[in-house]
């Protein structure tokens, strides 16, 4: 026990040294739009997602106007009709490239992500029809003309190098069939493989590789290259209207993925469960199975997650959004003194409630929290307000606005304490509403969203220039773009506790999270863990910012004859010539080293195996049944 308290009250003093050594503030704003940002659904120069890379760059998707196209000063050109814009932005503001896609009818985004090996990636929707033929990729490409076809997938590079470009849709797509389908959102993992969030109607799709025969919600795959590899059919139904409603996260560490949002209209069901409430969340495994769906107790039409979910290295996910007085989300009563409550909140793997917070607000109009972001500890919401606007428990408040202004409210991620709140300024009488959030590896966060005419982020002032309103993107945090942040990395010696060295560059402090609800805090640990597969993940923490990095683990069983939770038997062992596995059949062996090597691998076919280790040299091993459906047991083995 008395370590257990040492180890907890360590990690409160470094986490709060690490994210608090100096004050984090608005440092700079970028605008952008274009003449004439008039659409028939309201204004279209505004901010659609955000991405940061690993060297703090940052990835914008905006929809812009028609005519006069002007990026932070950089004129850009259109061939006509609403389109969309890619911009990058270093650290400090800088602008870097951007790119212009349109044709003369209209486009739109959903989604922008960025891989760890200098690839960008834009899901959208365009209109390439017989009134709309032209399209185009900035200078980049000319798109097909009269295709019909909408989605589209597309990749660039970090430095602004177009890639590759593919529209799923099917090749007999015509003006009697148009938009067979369409694209919400869209996740990328580290090496670049893409699962796009789509609705699709029956048809042959990917030029006849994919058949659908049942209207509903599937996630396509690609990889790197643009290739299709895959789809994947979810227990998500409804209409396409309430297909609308939905955004996608997704845990590749935990093999989760995460849907969530607000039910403004338009028929949705999830695992089996028609959504009637206006704020939902719900988990499939990453092979489609269902687990769990939360809603608040409000219907319908009343507030809802205003983003995706953001999700730590833990598997818990951060959800913000909006709601009033007498609802209440998975056991949290919302109260706010006058009219609706921007709310937060953190939820564990199993969907249990770790922390929610909702504001007192004292606006005659609905507030909105429209996006939350993780980093370096601490979580961000950021929303637009009419004030006065504060957070039970802490001290910080903000005064009346004029009309709406952007704030920003970061939270403890592990305790849920306020931080801290802060608005960006503007002129009186004109409106800034944010619509995403995200963070950088050195703690801060970027926010973009539109706004009308002035806003004073910073020392810039940046100010709407052509139409009724433009996009903005600030950044809140530090002045820390020159300096280098961590990079952290371990060793484990498989034995029983295992061993764990931290062998990333120097850091201030070290954090572990050893996969099973553990944490402990210095550069070489030991931990005992149950027989299974674990993720466990080491952050490094400098002044300049932190860096995780996760790897499996696997605990073995003693050394002895092994009959395994799942009922698979391991023996002998210890083993000279062969290994026997008993009632594993249709599962993969994979025999790994103490340093985590893999040594050998086979499938077993029949009940009863024996797997030949003779060409194993003597020692200690760890072997791993994975079954069909994910599921993994390790046991410790010994070749003499």
């Amino acid at each position: 026990m008395r370590k257990l308290l040492r180890t907890a009250l360590t990690l409160m003093l470094l986490l709060g040294f690490c994210t608090s050594s100096f004050a984090q503030s608005w440092r700079w704003g970028v605008r952008g739009g274009a003449d004439d940002d008039s659409h028939t659904y309201g204004f279209v120069d505004n901010v659609i997602d955000m991405a940061t890379d690993q060297n703090n760059n940052i990835y914008v998707l905006s929809g812009v106007g028609q005519g006069g196209i002007d990026i932070d000063g950089h004129s850009k050109s259109g061939i006509g009709a609403n389109g969309v814009v890619i911009s990058s932005f270093k650290c400090d503001g800088s602008y870097r490239w951007s790119k212009v896609i349109n044709c003369t009818q209209a486009t739109d985004g959903a989604a922008i992500r960025i891989d760890t090996f200098g690839g960008v990636y834009v899901c959208g929707y365009i209109a390439l029809t017989d009134f709309a033929p032209d399209g185009h990729i900035d200078v980049d490409s000319a798109l097909p003309v009269r295709t019909w076809k909408s989605m589209f997938l597309l990749k660039y590079d970090t430095a602004g190098t177009y890639k590759w470009w593919v529209m799923p849709e099917p090749d007999t797509t015509s003006f009697y069939s148009f938009r067979e389908g369409s694209v919400r959102d869209m996740t990328v993992d580290a090496n670049g493989n893409v699962d796009m969030l789509t609705y699709l109607n029956p048809g042959a799709y990917i030029h006849g590789a994919l058949i659908i025969d049942t209207a509903g919600v599937y996630i396509l795959k690609y990889n790197a290259s643009g290739s299709y590899i895959g789809d994947l059919p979810l227990n998500i139904g409804g209409d396409e209207d309430g297909f609308t409603n939905l955004r996608m996260s997704k845990d590749s560490r935990h093999g989760r993925y995460y849907f969530a949002g607000s039910m403004n209209g338009g028929g949705l069901s999830i695992g089996g469960t028609v959504i009637t409430h206006s704020m939902f969340v719900s988990t499939f495994k990453t092979d489609g199975t269902f687990l769990w769906l939360r809603q608040n107790t409000f219907l319908e039409g009343a507030g809802g997650f205003g983003s995706r979910a953001a999700i730590d290295t833990e598997g818990s996910i951060y959800l913000a959004g909006g709601s009033g007085t007498g609802d209440t989300f998975n056991t949290y009563p919302i109260v706010t003194s006058f009219y609706a409550s921007h709310f937060a909140v953190k939820i564990d793997s199993n969907g249990t409630n770790v922390w929610a917070h909702s504001s007192i607000n004292y606006a005659a109009e609905p507030p909105t929290a429209e996006g939350i972001a993780i980093g370096n500890g601490k979580a961000a919401l950021i929303g637009s307000y009419g004030g006065p606007l504060s957070w039970p428990g802490s001290t910080d408040s903000l005064g009346t606005s004029t009309e709406y202004d952007v704030f920003i409210t970061t939270f403890d991620a592990s305790t849920g304490a306020i931080v801290g709140i802060a608005r960006i300024g503007s002129d009186a009488g004109e409106d800034e509403y944010p619509s995403t959030i995200v963070a950088d590896t050195k703690g801060n966060f970027y926010a973009g969203g539109q706004f009308q005419s002035k806003m004073y982020v910073g020392s810039d002032t940046i100010m709407s220039v052509g139409g009724d309103y433009d996009f903005f993107v600030a950044k809140y945090g530090y002045d820390n773009c020159t300096c280098v942040t961590p990079v952290a990395s371990f060793s484990a010696t498989y034995s029983d506790p295992v061993n764990f060295t931290y062998t990333g560059s120097a850091a201030d402090s070290v954090v572990w999270n050893f996969g099973d609800g553990s944490r402990d805090t210095g550069t070489s640990v030991s931990h005992l863990y149950a027989v299974g597969t674990y993720y466990a993940c080491v952050t490094a923490y400098t002044s300049c910012g932190s860096n995780t990095y996760c790897d499996t683990v696997l605990a073995p069983e003693g050394v002895s004859n092994v009959a395994m939770a799942s009922g698979v038997a391991v023996y002998p062992n210890p083993a000279n010539s062969e290994i026997t596995v008993e009632h594993a059949q249709n599962c993969e062996a994979i025999i790994y080293n103490i340093v985590g090597v893999e040594q050998y691998r086979t499938h077993i076919s029949s009940n009863k195996e024996q797997l030949n280790v003779a060409q194993l040299q003597a020692g200690t091993y760890i072997l791993q049944i994975s079954a069909v459906d994910g599921s993994k047991e390790s046991v410790r083995i010994v070749k003499e």
